[in-house]
């Protein structure tokens, strides 16, 4: 334990003296990273929040700049490293390319998540907060819309391989449902929060019914 504690407190300590030493060097983009955050939500405190209401931020808008920056780098060299020195999509043991028939079933599904998605456009668009369609639920909604309609048996698979892997999002958004923000904005708060629930549980049927269907195929575990 004693080894653990000293061990840890070195390395805190050298954490701390690089955060401060980036600050400095860093500290022109890092400011004006800052200022490009805090105008956009110029109303919010940089105190921590004890709940989503009223909204703030919960780390100052300079380090979720920071942060943000050094997640999308790491994250986005480990996806060209594994793009291009990786495997690639053979474990996934993919079908080969070929016509996929596109049901009713498939059609239905898809205009359906499609209005769906578009009246959470149109509540983004009202409320002023376009920046949350990059929400994860909003990304799968997508590529699940593109997996009903897709007629290459190959390509339906690649991206339902994907939003399979992706969607684990939506047991958390089912089980710790936050619906707070419907009813502090008071627009249409029933409607909207139907559509909360229909597009989530959406999102955990079809892959159910996709898997009980057996047309997409790609390598589990």
């Amino acid at each position: 334990p004693k080894m653990l504690r000293a061990a840890w407190t070195v390395a805190r300590d050298g954490w701390l003296e690089f955060e401060a030493a980036a600050n400095v060097t860093l500290d022109v983009p890092l400011t004006a990273g800052a200022k490009m955050l805090h105008d956009f939500r110029p109303g919010w405190t940089t105190e921590r929040p004890i709940s989503s209401n009223p909204p703030s931020w919960f780390v100052s808008p300079r380090r979720s700049f920071a942060e943000g920056v050094c997640w999308i780098t790491f994250f986005v060299t480990m996806t060209l490293f594994l793009a291009y020195k990786g495997p690639g999509l053979r474990p996934l043991d993919l079908p080969r390319s070929g016509p996929r028939r596109v049901t009713f079933v498939d059609r239905l599904i898809g205009y359906s998540l499609i209005v769906s998605i578009v009246v959470v456009f149109w509540y983004k668009i009202v409320t002023k907060t376009m920046v949350y369609m990059l929400q994860p639920c909003h990304i799968v909604t997508m590529m699940l819309i593109y997996v009903c309609f897709c007629t290459d048996r190959r390509r339906a698979s690649i991206v339902y391989a994907f939003f399979v892997h992706m969607n684990v999002g939506t047991l958390l958004a089912l089980g710790f449902p936050d619906t707070s923000d419907y009813w502090r904005r008071n627009i249409l708060p029933e409607f909207t929060i139907f559509n909360f629930f229909f597009l989530h549980y959406m999102l955990l049927i079809v892959p159910l019914w996709y898997e009980y269907q057996g047309t997409l195929h790609f390598r589990k575990g």
